[in-house]
């Protein structure tokens, strides 16, 4: 019997038109704020699930190996991230020609209780296939170290009830985290303090949005993704990954 091996053009044939996993419009994906007490508690507010079958640790937003900001080998090819400043607006990622998926995007940290700095305005601004959508809030009646998220995300507990060996972890890949809704005007936020279970949102890598078919947005000629925030944190606790925005992606010409 003669065997004919078929190689898979894009993406799109993989996940078919109706499948309900994939966005045309960023407005149909979530949007939060996330912030921490004190800088020194804003890496907790975000992290990378550890997928492995043996225990470890999660992977915090002030590590090279998270999914937005990080610089590990394994992920960089699907990242694209910038150092912002105050009243900057900084460009995450520019495709002009080419398709594929848009998973998710954050702001750099603004906001510092530390010196007493707000949060001021940030804005998230997402151009797909020339359309452009645009998120902005103003998050100056806060101190606390703050980032805006939009795409899809789970919560949880930063700490050992989300490791992939856990058989108490209940949810998508741990437990649940709760979150606030403290205006209309704003989208919901969660608010990591000083206690030792941090209700953390869970940031997927490019690898888990194949493997999950986890929402998504889908671009078919181009992609621009932009951020801005008034201001900045003070950076008391040294963090760079705190000043990048980042984001996640997908190219229909890419193995992930």
């Amino acid at each position: 019997m003669e065997q004919t091996n078929k190689t898979m053009s894009n993406y799109s044939q993989f996940f078919p038109e109706g499948d309900t996993s994939i966005k045309r419009n960023p407005n149909d994906l979530p949007i939060i704020y996330l912030q921490g007490d004190s800088i020194g508690n804003v890496p907790d507010n975000w992290y990378r699930s550890n997928l492995t079958n043996n225990s470890g640790t999660n992977i915090a937003s002030n590590s090279s190996s998270n999914p937005l900001t990080g610089t590990s080998a394994s992920l960089s090819q699907n990242l694209a991230s910038a150092t912002q400043t105050a009243n900057t607006e900084a460009t995450l990622l520019n495709i002009t020609s080419g398709s594929g998926f848009l998973c998710n995007v954050i702001t750099a940290t603004s906001g510092d209780s530390d010196s007493g700095s707000n949060a001021g305005t940030q804005t998230i601004k997402i151009t797909v296939d020339g359309t452009e959508y645009t998120f902005s809030y103003d998050l100056s009646s806060t101190t606390d170290g703050t980032r805006l998220l939009w795409g899809y995300h789970s919560r949880g507990d930063f700490y050992t009830t989300n490791l992939s060996n856990d058989t108490t972890a209940v949810g998508f890949m741990g437990n649940g985290g709760l979150t606030n809704q403290p205006s209309l005007s704003l989208p919901t936020y969660v608010d990591v303090g000083s206690n030792s279970y941090h209700p953390s949102v869970k940031i997927y890598s490019v690898h888990e949005f194949i493997h999950y078919n986890l929402p998504r947005l889908r671009f078919e000629t181009s992609l621009t993704v932009k951020v801005t925030n008034t201001t900045m944190s003070s950076d008391s606790a040294g963090d760079a990954f705190q000043m990048k925005g980042g984001c996640s992606y997908i190219l229909d010409t890419t193995v992930v």
